[in-house]
């Protein structure tokens, strides 16, 4: 965060105060400081090394800026940045413009997701994470519920954690019977509902979150908001900020959280769940389930921390 009258205690957003300590830059920091004006998306998610370089100065350079603009460190001067991009982005502003060209669509797209992630990042819980990838591993049966647009992601997830677990169910719109062997279950404590609920809140989810409460039944939220409705049935949850509805919703967040979930689980007993999708690989084959066969798992989780 800045500090002094004019940090992010303001109402002034990025570009406004680049403005405002322009008079005490050096011509270096102007020449910085245009670059970043004019590429702020992009700007926004570089590293110290990429912005100078984007920009053709030297990092020093760089540096010395953030200090100029009264922030304690490069990684306050971005997170204002990122906020300058969550603010101005908006999924219909790619429609706006007659002379928007492909390449131009396809960069707003990944600057407004690209902002989501780096929201959902920075403001993660991660004892919450470890605790649900915890669950995930030691839980007897593992309920998915994701119903209307939310179903993408209660699908994404089932898919791959099947290939690493047994007794993983999906909750779809058509699976009623899995609701019912759920809640008749006598040991439905040792079960665990993993719910993707996301505005527009589908009315079923809510329903079955509460039914499932009454029974006794153990939820882990993954939602936008710690005021969403199924916030009061949760043991435990995982925020991903919701931004930019329209028609067409960001998703990369929501299913980067899936895959980072999925990956976590397999480095808690790497030789476990390397075992379980080596036996995969091989079943696939026996079956000529994919037309290419010759990839094999790369399991080099040593990079993962």
């Amino acid at each position: 965060m800045a500090n002094g009258e004019k940090g992010r205690g303001t109402d002034k957003d990025f570009l406004e105060l680049l403005h405002d300590y322009s008079a005490n830059m050096t011509k270096k920091q102007l020449v910085l400081a245009d670059y970043i004006a004019g590429n702020y998306k992009q700007a926004a998610f570089m590293n110290t090394k990429e912005l100078s370089k984007a920009s053709n100065v030297s990092e020093s350079t760089l540096l010395r800026l953030v200090d100029t603009m009264n922030f304690s460190r490069f990684a306050d001067f971005q997170s204002a940045l990122q906020e300058l991009v969550r603010s101005r982005i908006s999924s219909l502003e790619m429609f706006n413009s007659p002379n928007a060209d492909k390449q131009n669509i396809l960069s707003h797209v990944i600057s407004l997701e690209n902002a989501i992630m780096m929201e959902m990042a920075s403001n993660m819980n991660f004892d919450n994470f470890d605790y649900i990838v915890s669950q995930m591993d030691v839980t007897r049966k593992i309920y998915v519920l994701g119903l209307g647009v939310d179903e993408i992601y209660a699908r994404y997830m089932v898919r791959f954690l099947c290939m690493l677990r047994n007794d993983v169910i999906l909750i779809a719109p058509e699976s009623e019977s899995n609701v019912f062997s759920l809640i008749v279950d006598e040991d439905a404590a040792s079960s665990l509902v993993l719910v993707y609920h996301f505005p527009r809140y589908h009315r079923r989810t809510y329903e079955l979150c509460k039914l499932f409460s009454e029974k006794s039944i153990r939820m882990i939220g993954i939602i936008d908001s710690v005021i969403a409705p199924i916030i009061p049935f949760l043991e435990s949850n995982l925020l991903v900020p919701t931004r930019y509805l329209t028609l067409i919703d960001p998703t990369a967040a929501v299913m980067t959280l899936t895959h980072a979930l999925l990956t976590a689980l397999i480095k808690r007993n790497p030789e476990v769940y390397k075992k379980r999708m080596e036996e995969f690989n091989t079943f696939s084959r026996m079956i000529n389930r994919t037309i290419r066969q010759d990839l094999h798992l790369p399991f080099n989780l040593d990079s993962i921390g």
